[in-house]
């Protein structure tokens, strides 16, 4: 697997994620010094693949339309970098972290640039979370899922409307409202396969193809 090779080239990839998350922690920290009644970061780090297309600069987290962090993206060579960022809690930034917020990760290689939609995570103050955001350029038009949404928590049948072979976590970023679950019935096994982000099992659908049918819960 591509991550694994990463994440396996040799101490200098390995001091340079350690360095970016202790610079993330340390501004953390004294953050905290000034203001200790604040709640601490969500501090998110990981991969960034771009595969043969050329390595994005930053990373943007969002919550809603608020900007809750950015950082830059340590090239590591042959389309991978790595990134360490924290996201502000709602007390140091109105509109950002509160618990159970939905983040939203974004991939920008410019400073006009209003950023590729790559996945998206629950807000945790106080804690780190390694998230690998991938790229895919060839299956990187402007697609998104349709459909009716409920007006509060329940299920949707949405359509994907771009291309195929769009990683789920990138088109699942594209929905505007928390994602509990996804679930494509797979004709030939007779079964669902699913995708359950921020931590659940190994998801089974991967993949998105145009013209998808998918039943997602949301919040």
């Amino acid at each position: 697997m591509q991550e694994r090779s990463i994440w396996t080239r040799g101490s200098v990839f390995a001091v340079g994620m350690l360095a970016l998350l202790l610079g993330v922690f340390a501004g953390n920290l004294g953050a905290g010094s000034r203001a200790s009644a604040q709640e601490p970061a969500f501090v998110l780090f990981g991969i960034v693949s771009s595969g043969d297309a050329p390595l994005p600069s930053r990373v943007r987290a969002s919550i809603g339309d608020v900007v809750c962090g950015t950082a830059q993206v340590q090239s590591s060579g042959n389309g991978a970098g790595v990134y360490a960022l924290a996201v502000a809690p709602a007390d140091r930034k109105a509109g950002c972290g509160t618990s159970g917020a939905t983040v939203r990760m974004a991939l920008l290689s410019g400073e006009i640039d209003p950023g590729i939609a790559v996945g998206q995570v629950l807000w945790r103050g106080g804690q780190s979370q390694r998230f690998d955001l991938y790229t895919a350029p060839d299956a990187a038009d402007s697609g998104t899922f349709a459909g009716q949404f409920p007006t509060g928590p329940g299920v949707a049948y949405l359509r994907w409307t771009g291309s195929s072979a769009v990683p789920i976590a990138r088109a699942v970023a594209t929905i505007p409202r928390e994602v509990t679950a996804v679930y494509f019935w797979n004709v030939r096994q007779q079964a669902f396969d699913s995708y359950i982000p921020n931590g659940g099992p190994i998801p089974s659908y991967t993949l998105v193809d145009a013209d998808d049918i998918v039943l997602v819960h949301v919040r």
